[in-house]
């Protein structure tokens, strides 16, 4: 009774957040490092880290030198890729 009761709450909550988000109201959680991050060091880490990515530098030095994790190097690197798979390279020297 109570594994019933538990999915039938998870599949309520679940449609609450899609509605959210088709109104536009639940975005989830903020992206820290990234070009529109709000916190200026977080900002100017994002830059760097693009800068060392293109530069050919080791993920792991990169993520040692800004004290974070490597996954977090991964995305900005897959962000990156995408960037320029669509054609909107950007410059960021």
């Amino acid at each position: 009774m109570k594994e019933r009761e538990k999915l039938e709450h998870k599949r309520r909550q679940a449609e609450g957040i899609q509605a959210a988000k088709e109104k536009g109201v639940y975005k989830g959680k903020p992206t820290l490092y990234a070009a529109d991050a709000k916190d200026p060091e977080k900002r100017s880490a994002y830059y760097n880290i693009v800068k060392m990515l293109k530069e050919g530098e080791p993920i792991q030095k990169i993520a040692r030198q800004h004290q974070i994790a490597r996954t977090t190097v991964y995305r900005i690197k897959q962000e990156l890729n995408q960037l320029e798979k669509d054609g909107d390279a950007c410059q960021f020297d």
